[in-house]
């Protein structure tokens, strides 16, 4: 198992990681809704200023840019080059070609490339070279993007193919300013509680787990379950800031939070005037799973400070169908992602890498 440090950007978190020979360093977004790997090669024209200088491919001796005969993942074949483009929801974009090279995880010094004897793993790995982007991934700290869905070919089973990790499963735990991700088991020196499981609705692609209740305030909205698991599903996706509820549930969510806080200000995606007594009040919420698996978000998760006496709701009430549970409903758990097993853990823990037993 290896351990690595997440940072926080902007409502995202990411790691720091090293391609090619010598080992060039690129942060990416470690993103479970997305079977994609990309980052900004030399010669993106609009590709922003991230963490890191692009990506040269030609300062590497061991990278292999790949025939037609070679792409992976949707890519396309265009001019003998395989190339792979992506749009999100939110509106940005990006377009690349597809390469391969030396990919180092695990290191516990992210400033510093990865040297003999150290905690760094490697495996020959496809990523996107970006020529394009737009929108967040233009604006974000970091470089690019790391999918960690279960397509057979994002990181961990990539790794797991190669004999670098022993399972097909990894773990993130998100805190404010970072987090800690461990790649092949999960580390339960870290967990406040023991982890409970939740079984994968679904063997492939996104991690789709069976939602079948939210409390607010240890009350039930009443909302059926199918209501929650229609169309995709429900997700677990690290690569979404907040999470999204289906417009369905919308009165009875709002109808549940007043209940509970008062009638005034009308809940909305919007700075609300609340006091600091009526702060200190915000329900936490609980998601109720298959198996019974409860999961308690607290209102210093979901409820975003805006200001002097102002507060913004980061959840949604706007899915057209499925929900979405994004990296504000894990924070300060630790959630297993554990393919290998069909299922989805989750355990109240400390994420702070640097507090965390294999920290430095």
């Amino acid at each position: 198992m290896s351990e690595v440090p997440l940072c926080e950007g902007v409502g995202t978190h990411y790691a720091h990681i090293y391609v090619g020979t010598p080992p060039q360093r690129v942060s990416v977004i470690v993103d479970t809704g997305s079977h994609h790997t990309a980052f900004p090669c030399t010669g993106c024209k609009s590709c922003g200023k991230h963490t890191d200088p692009y990506f040269e491919p030609s300062r590497s001796s061991t990278l292999q840019k790949l025939g037609c005969n070679g792409c992976v993942a949707a890519a396309r074949c265009v001019a003998k080059t395989c190339q792979v483009s992506q749009s999100y929801t939110e509106g940005s974009s990006w377009k690349a070609v597809q390469m391969k090279d030396s990919y180092y995880v695990g290191g516990d010094d992210v400033s510093a490339p990865p040297r003999a004897g150290e905690k760094w793993l490697s495996t020959p790995f496809v990523f996107g070279c970006q020529t394009y982007e737009t929108g967040l991934f233009r604006t974000q700290k970091a470089d690019g993007i790391m999918g960690m869905s279960m397509h057979a070919q994002t990181l961990v089973p990539t790794m797991r193919a190669d004999n670098k990790l022993g399972h097909n499963s990894f773990t993130m735990c998100f805190m404010p300013g970072g987090g800690t991700m461990a790649l092949g088991g999960v580390d339960e020196r870290i967990h406040k509680q023991p982890m409970q499981f939740v079984p994968l609705a679904k063997n492939s692609g996104w991690f789709t787990v069976q939602l079948k209740d939210i409390l607010i305030g240890g009350k039930s909205i009443g909302i059926p379950e199918a209501t929650w698991n229609t169309g995709k599903g429900t997700i677990v996706d690290s690569g979404t800031t907040d999470t999204y509820l289906p417009r369905r549930a919308a009165d009875k969510f709002k109808q549940a939070w007043h209940a509970h806080m008062g009638p005034l200000p009308k809940f909305a995606n919007s700075k609300l005037a609340y006091t600091a007594a009526q702060a200190a009040k915000f329900p936490t919420l609980t998601y109720v799973f298959a198996g019974g698996v409860q999961v308690e978000v607290e209102g210093k998760a979901y409820m975003e400070k805006a200001g002097a006496g102002r507060w913004v709701p980061r959840v949604y009430l706007t899915e057209a169908s499925g929900t979405v549970l994004g990296a504000n409903f894990m924070e300060n758990h630790d959630v297993f992602f554990d393919a290998e097993h069909r299922r989805v853990g989750f355990a109240k823990a400390d994420c702070d890498y640097h507090h965390a037993p294999g920290g430095p």
